[in-house]
């Protein structure tokens, strides 16, 4: 059987068809995460200028990737572009990051659902725009990987942010960051300055900075050391992160014990602006986590009272706190005489400081303490 000239020219048309669609699937921009997989994997990496990426890649490099350069750019014949690129300054300058392109130049998202439209407000890692919650009171110094000690003058010292980013040019394997050495003062939005000690420190405070993606509920952390009683009536005390696995080691070794841990208080927190509260009880605890969900970082409390003060407890003894290490002798008490709830009463009148503008006002009773701490949610929601 003979085809028609017409009829061979349609069979080709439509297997070309058929091979180009089946070709370009993973290219679809339904595929983001599967075409930035592919991308990942592919051993047919090309390096080329970032001047021969398509225009919207460089617009969105221009725009959204600010902070950042080009450390290399590549093409995945037939997949599209891999940008490697590094932070140019600030606090994680010399991380490492990547954005992902498809042929046509339109960013690729790794969350891109089927209907075309990725999460919403998730734009992917865009250097530190929107995160920065702080500066550093410079000048600070960085230890580079090798060793090697560069000094930083200010947020626009471009000599000083430029022998980093040279280093790394220089160092193109390196895939360490440049360490800050501590300690360091960093000065938040709200014009308070905190000392950071050491990198754990300053994870947690860059964490926060993250905004809602880290965690809405949590705005402060305890100050170690705590104790727990546990059901059974022992104690756990927590002195480091690392002690927190003892409470699940105690549940995993009492696995019919029904009951929570009991946190035994007072205990201090600190607030991820660097504030440190002494809570002393389960209420105000409440309080505090309640306002966290409510003010994000903000916390309750606009001042702090003015040491030295006294406690009467519960048995009419006194006790004086000097200092902030003083509070453990209310601790101590509370751990002599367990079965008791009742909360120490301040002895007025007492000073209380303003974080904002360092002044100290005079409170002469409980009901000026509760006009001044309504003072401060009241401060809050204009805020």
């Amino acid at each position: 059987m003979k085809l028609s000239i017409l009829g061979l020219f349609a069979i080709v048309i439509l297997a070309f068809t058929s091979c180009q669609k089946s070709d370009s699937k993973i290219n679809d921009g339904n595929s983001d995460a599967q075409l930035i997989e592919a991308i990942k994997k592919a051993a047919n990496k090309q390096i080329i200028n970032v001047a021969d990426l398509p225009s919207p890649s460089k617009t969105v490099l221009d725009t959204d990737y600010i902070d950042d350069y080009v450390d290399a750019a590549k093409l995945v014949p037939k997949l599209g572009y891999e940008v490697d690129m590094r932070c140019e300054k600030g606090p994680r300058v010399g991380e490492r990051k990547q954005a992902y392109f498809n042929l046509g130049g339109r960013e690729l998202k790794a969350n891109k659902g089927s209907d075309g439209k990725g999460d919403k407000g998730d734009k992917g890692d865009k250097g530190d725009k929107g995160r920065r919650c702080f500066e550093f009171v410079y000048p600070v110094t960085f230890i580079m990987p090798d060793g090697t000690e560069i000094s930083i003058d200010g947020k626009d010292d471009k000599e000083g942010w430029g022998e980093i980013k040279a280093w790394h040019k220089a160092h193109p394997d390196s895939k360490e960051r440049p360490a800050l050495d501590f300690p360091v003062d960093l000065k938040f939005k709200d014009g308070t300055i905190v000392t950071v000690n050491n990198d754990e420190e300053m994870r947690g405070i860059m964490a926060r900075c993250d905004g809602d993606k880290v965690d809405k509920g949590k705005c402060f952390e305890l100050v170690l050391p705590v104790t727990f009683i546990m059901p059974d009536g022992s104690e756990i005390t927590i002195e480091t992160k690392e002690d927190w696995a003892l409470l699940k080691a105690w549940h995993e070794t009492n696995p019919d014990v029904d009951g929570r841990p009991v946190l035994q208080f007072p205990v201090d927190i600190k607030w991820f602006n660097g504030t440190v509260v002494t809570i002393n009880n389960k209420e105000e605890m409440k309080e505090a986590r309640e306002d966290c969900r409510k003010k994000g970082n903000k916390g309750k409390r606009c001042f702090e009272l003015v040491l030295p003060v006294t406690y009467i407890m519960p048995d009419g003894s006194e006790i004086v706190v000097e200092n902030k290490e003083d509070r453990m002798l209310i601790r101590e008490w509370y751990k002599a005489h367990p079965d008791v709830a009742e909360k120490p009463v301040l002895d007025f009148p007492v000073d209380i400081k303003y974080f904002e503008d360092g002044s100290v006002v005079a409170i002469n009773n409980q009901e000026e303490m509760k006009e001044a701490r309504e003072g401060c949610r009241d401060k809050n929601d204009d805020d």
